[in-house]
């Protein structure tokens, strides 16, 4: 039985992927995301969702898998440019997209300094700020589903933005900013 399986897959694989990648091209365009990624994300949820249960029409679901797939990363990607864009607020920053090309350099500057504070934070800190400011999360949802109180996520969150303005602060002054350190386990405080 899973020989037939496995032969069904790799025909409909073979003979539908190059037409969904053409419509999801048609109604999204060319992305991001990029349709083929978001194609062959479909298939592997297809692969893992056919185990568990027979599916009468494979490309209906297939497109309707890749449509959602498509909708979940572009609002995923809104989610993360909507968190750069608060951090330039937060910290007082011009927003990208200057005219001048020393602009635009110095905004390439800040996001590096950004990046590299974004590396010395700790699992724990990165979890939450990655849960709340991309994945869009509550606190409440962040705390059942890491333990975590709600004043622990607050302050976690308070102690990020201070280490993000920091970080802004020193590069201003033209003090270097820190190197990455090891990572904390997860029950280490901020």
């Amino acid at each position: 039985m899973y020989v037939v399986e496995a032969v069904f897959f790799s025909a409909l694989y073979r003979s539908y992927w190059k037409t969904l990648c053409q419509k999801l091209r048609a109604n999204f365009g060319e992305g991001p995301p990029d349709p083929e990624d978001i194609t062959q994300l479909a298939f592997i949820k297809y692969s893992q969702q056919v185990a568990t249960k027979p599916i009468e029409n494979p490309q209906g679901y297939l497109y309707t898998l890749a449509k959602n797939l498509y909708i979940d990363q572009y609002r995923s990607q809104i989610r993360y440019d909507g968190f750069i864009d608060e951090i330039f607020s937060d910290l007082a920053l011009a927003p990208i997209g200057a005219n001048s090309s020393e602009d635009v350099t110095l905004q390439s500057e800040k996001l590096a300094i950004i990046d590299s504070a974004l590396k010395t934070l700790t699992d724990k800190q990165l979890q939450i700020v990655k849960a709340n400011r991309i994945q869009g999360e509550t606190y409440q949802q962040i705390s059942q589903s890491t333990g975590y109180s709600i004043s622990d996520i607050c302050r976690t969150l308070e102690a990020v933005n201070k280490i993000l303005q920091q970080a802004i602060r020193n590069w201003e002054n033209g003090i270097p900013s820190p190197t990455p350190r090891k990572k904390k386990s997860r029950d280490d405080r901020n």
